[in-house]
């Protein structure tokens, strides 16, 4: 079992680049590789999993590792979110989480600092300020108490009349080139969720699902039940566990 520490997090300097495919998913596949090297370690094909970010990041490895030729055994995606534009950005903008705030602020300050943008060139003055104090080292309920009810109130002007005009902005670019929706896995996958989350909404997966089997590939969307975001990882680790065991019953 090799679990990754990405970017920013851990021992590792830096901010972390929360949501940047091209940083995350780099630093699981070098974990595979470089767990390979130990003596004892199989080499044999890899079984991915994670959950919330994890499941965004298992798919980015996924495309990697297949890219690199490197064997896949299949993959399961808990709470995933995969369409960062066009889904994950407006339900969190709408606020029906309440740690959408959380998410939005901490996008911002990790991916402004990783594309080299101010970060009040997206969040208000005030929020940017904010954000610089709390993930410097807050607790998670004091960076909660720090942000607004309201997502919207995060952002500036600027980017707000981007957004609702479908325009241009750097942020949202960001969005766009980090989904994963275009993604089409060779190895089976399954996109699991529960029906009652709210902080990564169901049509993450069955919207994903729904492009990848269009383009042929072997995918489903799995419903563990009504379960809300942190509880779709407890229903969805049994019913992993299970497909796996058919994986290799049927290999």
């Amino acid at each position: 079992l090799v679990v990754p520490d990405y970017p920013g997090l851990g021992s590792s300097p830096g901010r972390h680049p929360y949501y940047v495919a091209e940083s995350i998913g780099p630093s699981v596949v070098a974990m595979i590789e470089n767990a390979r090297l130990v003596q004892g370690v199989p080499n044999g094909p890899v079984f991915l999993a994670g959950f919330s970010e994890g499941g965004w990041a298992s798919l980015a490895t996924l495309q990697i590792l297949e890219r690199k030729g490197i064997s896949v055994f299949g993959s399961a995606q808990v709470a995933g979110a995969y369409d960062l534009r066009r889904i994950s950005l407006p339900a969190a903008l709408k606020g029906g989480a309440k740690s959408h705030a959380l998410y939005l602020a901490y996008a911002a300050w990790g991916q402004a600092d990783y594309y080299g943008h101010r970060l009040d060139s997206l969040l208000t003055q005030h929020y940017a300020m904010v954000a610089e104090r709390v993930f410097a080292g807050s607790t998670p309920s004091e960076i909660m108490a720090a942000l607004p009810k309201n997502p919207r109130d995060l952002f500036n002007e600027t980017f707000l009349k981007a957004y609702d005009s479908d325009g241009t902005h750097w942020f949202l670019d960001t969005f766009a080139a980090n989904s994963l929706i275009d993604v089409t896995p060779r190895a089976p996958v399954r996109l699991y969720y529960g029906s009652n989350d709210k902080d990564v909404v169901p049509e993450e997966a069955l919207t994903a699902a729904r492009a990848m089997q269009s383009r042929g590939a072997n995918v489903q969307a799995v419903n563990v039940g009504r379960a809300d975001h942190d509880q779709s990882m407890l229903a969805a680790a049994p019913l992993i566990l299970q497909w796996l065991r058919q994986l290799e019953a049927n290999k």
